[in-house]
């Protein structure tokens, strides 16, 4: 149902292609002004965008603006945006009034005067009324981004969305496409789609990131700079071997030549001040840096845990002792209890049946066996020495240690109730247990 209130509310929504997860559990709320959505390339700026304009559906989850469901309610939604795509194409052969022209023809503007009050009106707003007879297959690149605007304008939408509509354009053009884009933003919701920190630094009120189809991050642009207070520094340096250490040790935001040497934006903590090194004022682009670094090293860090754990896992199995673990756990168990649970030995609630089980339930033993075997094994043979000179963290190694010995336990306990199943499954099928005392 139609509300006054403009407003998009994004609820759990999920998009895959085939077995690709391009959105996860999206949840977000945009309200009128300039709002940015930050993130890499790949990260599923532009697969929201098609969501929001109703260009294809979710998978999962719904999106609801204005009151409008954009699976339910497509030509209303059709009717309050304006988009401009990332890859922006238009007809060369026509003139950007005749181009315009036809966008409001399909947009039911029928009166003849209105329209061309309307098109010179947005011709004007876009700095284009100049050019209003020339073909659009002459214009810049800026040019064409800026006919782009006037077309998604054209209907005076209450939502305008435009993504990486910056992308490729020089340094002058840029700022002229956001200032423009501040301008319209007024009674509208205006959705900014960019990689680049700079466009949202400059414009957005409210700010969200994506990384990987995952929502990260949601608020102000203050907030989120916040976050990286007193985390970047300025080291200035004129040695080029000392610029190689700053390399390996920091994460480089920047860098920069000047009179005195070379001025090394990095990210660090515990950094000492002197005359070399100071303490900088962070910006946005400093709290993305920060944050999507954080995000590689919890990546990496699983990442080399579960190489850890399956390398070890498969050492463990190549072992004596996954044998001694498979009599213990497994057999050992299997061909006791299984005859007591058939009721050939003793009844189930009898001290005898107590001490047999108890006798049997040696799962802990393999356990501290495994775990002897791949952290003790390594300080006696000295393989702590080659495993640390690697890149890879002490607690990924060891948590991945833990997470072979959980993993193998977790196999034979699988291997016990499957053999366990079998055998007393074969003990009452054929009536042995008649015979067996």
């Amino acid at each position: 149902m139609k509300t006054d209130e403009n407003k998009i509310t994004i609820e759990n929504v999920t998009k895959t292609y085939g077995k690709f997860k391009a959105l996860n559990n999206i949840n977000l709320e945009i309200k009128e002004g300039m709002f940015g959505l930050l993130g890499h390339n790949g990260a599923g700026k532009t697969t929201l965008m098609k969501l929001i304009t109703a260009l294809t559906e979710p998978t999962k989850g719904r999106i609801i603006i204005n009151g409008f469901d954009t699976k339910k309610n497509k030509m209303e939604i059709k009717n309050i945006i304006g988009f401009l795509p990332q890859e922006f194409s238009v007809y060369p052969d026509l003139t950007a009034y005749e181009f315009l022209d036809y966008i409001a023809k399909l947009n039911n503007i029928r009166d003849k005067n209105k329209r061309s009050k309307l098109i010179e009106s947005i011709l004007n707003k876009v700095n284009l009324l100049h050019v209003r007879d020339k073909k659009i297959g002459g214009f810049s690149g800026g040019m064409k981004r800026r006919i782009g605007i006037a077309q998604a304008v054209i209907k005076d939408p209450k939502v305008l969305i435009v993504d990486e509509p910056t992308a490729g354009l020089d340094p002058e053009e840029r700022i002229r496409f956001r200032t423009m884009l501040v301008e319209l933003s007024q009674n509208k919701i205006v959705i900014l789609s960019t990689h680049i920190v700079e466009d949202i630094s400059a414009s957005c009120e409210q700010i969200a990131l994506l990384d990987r189809g995952t929502l990260s991050y949601t608020g102000t642009p203050i907030n989120f700079v916040n976050k990286v207070e007193g985390k970047v520094w300025e080291i200035c340096t004129e040695s080029r071997k000392e610029l190689i250490d700053i390399k390996n040790k920091y994460s480089i935001i920047s860098m920069k030549q000047t009179q005195q040497g070379i001025r090394v934006r990095v990210l660090g903590e515990n950094l000492k001040e002197n005359s070399r090194i100071k303490k900088a004022v962070p910006n946005l682009e400093d709290g993305y840096i920060y944050f999507m670094e954080n995000k590689k090293e919890v990546r990496k860090l699983f990442r080399n845990l579960f190489t850890v754990a399956g390398e070890e896992f498969n050492r463990i199995r190549k072992s004596f002792l996954f044998w001694v673990g498979v009599i213990l756990v497994v057999f050992m168990p299997l061909i006791v209890n299984n005859p007591i649970q058939a009721g050939c030995l003793c009844t189930a609630n009898s001290v005898a049946y107590y001490v047999f089980r108890t006798t049997c339930d040696l799962s802990v033993i393999p356990i501290v066996l495994f775990i002897n075997y791949i952290f003790f094994y390594d300080d006696k043979t000295e393989m702590n020495s080659v495993i640390f000179t690697q890149p890879i963290e002490s607690k990924s190694y060891v948590l991945g240690k833990f997470l072979a010995v959980f993993l193998m336990y977790l196999f034979l306990v699988f291997l016990k109730y499957v053999f366990s199943f079998l055998f007393l499954f074969i003990l009452k099928q054929h009536r042995i247990h008649q015979f067996l005392f």
